[in-house]
C-alpha cells in the first residue's frame, strides 16, 4: 500500500499470474534492439551523405578501430555543429549576390612625381 492508499503497483487483469507479466515486461528488450539499430542506421546514412568518400573512409575506420560506430556518430554530431553557415564568403545561390557598382579607386596618391633635387640650392643651404 502507498501513502494514498493504494497499491503502489498495477492490478494484473484477470487470469494472468507474475510470471505472464513479466513476459509482457520483458518484451521491450527486441523493440528496443530494434529502434537502436535503425537509429544507428540513420546515423550512418547521414555519415554517407557528407561526402561521396565517406564510404571508403568509413571502410577504413572500421579497420583501423574498434568501434567505428562511434566515430561515425561523434562524426555526425560535429557536422551538426559546425554546417557552415551563409556569409559574405559562402554564398548558396549566385542570385543572392548583390548587384553593388564600385567606382574604381584613386590611386593618385600613390604616383607623385618627386621634385628633381637642385644641387646647387642644397649646396647653398649648408654652406651659406
Amino acid at each position: 500500500m502507498s501513502i494514498w492508499g493504494t497499491s503502489s503497483l498495477p492490478a494484473m487483469p484477470d487470469g494472468m499470474t507474475g510470471t505472464s507479466m513479466s513476459k509482457i515486461l520483458i518484451t521491450p528488450k527486441p523493440l528496443l534492439e530494434q529502434r537502436k539499430k535503425a537509429r544507428d542506421h540513420k546515423v550512418f546514412m547521414r555519415f554517407l551523405a557528407l561526402s561521396p568518400r565517406a564510404e571508403a573512409y568509413y571502410l577504413q575506420l572500421e579497420a583501423r578501430r574498434l568501434n567505428p560506430h562511434h566515430h561515425v556518430r561523434k562524426i555526425v554530431a560535429l557536422s551538426d555543429i559546425y554546417t557552415p553557415e551563409a556569409s559574405a564568403l559562402h554564398l548558396t545561390r549566385r542570385g543572392d549576390l548583390l548587384d553593388v557598382r564600385l567606382a574604381p579607386p584613386d590611386l593618385s596618391i600613390y604616383h607623385i612625381n618627386p621634385q628633381p633635387a637642385c644641387p646647387d640650392r642644397e649646396e647653398e643651404h649648408y654652406h651659406g
